[in-house]
């Protein structure tokens, strides 16, 4: 986890490739793009449980999930997380972004994620926005 000095940071990011996939690639260059925002990013890296997932939740408390699978035989573990975040209470406290190449827009839909399908500048934006809302609404 990294701040740029001197930075107040604007928000929170999780960022993961879930378990079974260790590309990272697209990850990676979401997590470029997020600190270039001044978000402070926890990165888990690659094929990370749903588990370890939860629990890093629970204790950064984040504003953005973010979760990329490469592989259309992860690409259901994407909905494992999300369901095993809404068992703990977890998933209306933050918004999740999911990206990759099996990760659609009507992907994200079906598994409830909040966005997905965008590319990772994109995708960056969509939470960029999301956090800035949200602070408008906690400042008002």
């Amino acid at each position: 986890m990294r701040k740029k000095a001197g930075l107040k940071s604007i928000g929170r990011a999780v960022a993961r490739t879930i378990e079974g996939d260790l590309h990272d690639i697209g990850k990676n260059l979401f997590i470029v793009f997020l600190r270039s925002m001044s978000f402070e990013v926890i990165d888990l890296g690659i094929d990370v449980s749903a588990k370890k997932f939860v629990d890093i939740v629970k204790q950064y408390k984040p504003d953005i999930l973010a979760m990329s699978t490469l592989l259309t035989t992860t690409a259901g573990n994407l909905r494992k997380i999300i369901e095993a975040l809404e068992r703990e209470g977890l998933r209306n406290k933050v918004k999740v972004i999911v990206g990759d190449a099996t990760a659609s827009k009507e992907y994200a839909v079906e598994i409830e994620a909040d966005t997905g399908g965008v590319d990772a500048y994109e995708g960056a934006l969509i939470c960029r926005k999301w956090v800035e809302e949200k602070n408008r609404k906690e400042s008002s």
